[in-house]
């Protein structure tokens, strides 16, 4: 059994370890533990925040509750605007890249000001 905890701890961490996003489509009990997953472990801090597609709007809205759950203070309501549902691909693109434009502008500007005796040089 251990074996088998330890593959299964494995393939989910090195699964999300280099992702720069998260699509979801609708699933089950499997899909919810994987997505609850990174969403735990972006709350906690211990995984960076990615930019996480639902697919199927309807679907996962009922299915998860979200709301509910902010209004019962365990999750953030900016927690939720930071996901997307919807039924359209384009849309799904376009919140991953503004999000990754968003991180990567975010990296700079912390690049900028760790290293200012750089920027003087330039």
């Amino acid at each position: 059994l251990q074996h088998t905890t330890d593959t299964f701890f494995a393939r989910k961490y090195w699964e999300l370890y280099m992702s720069q996003a998260v699509v979801v489509s609708p699933g089950g009990v499997g899909t919810c533990d994987e997505i609850f997953e990174q969403l735990t472990l972006q709350q906690c801090k211990k995984a960076p925040t990615l930019p996480v597609v639902f697919v199927g709007a309807d679907f996962w809205r009922k299915s998860l509750g979200f709301e509910h759950m902010a209004g019962q203070n365990v999750m953030t309501q900016a927690e939720i605007d930071a996901m997307c549902f919807t039924d359209s691909p384009e849309e799904g693109r376009d919140f991953i890249v503004a999000n990754l434009k968003a991180r990567l502008a975010a990296q700079r500007e912390k690049a900028r000001k760790v290293s200012p005796k750089r920027e003087r040089e330039e």
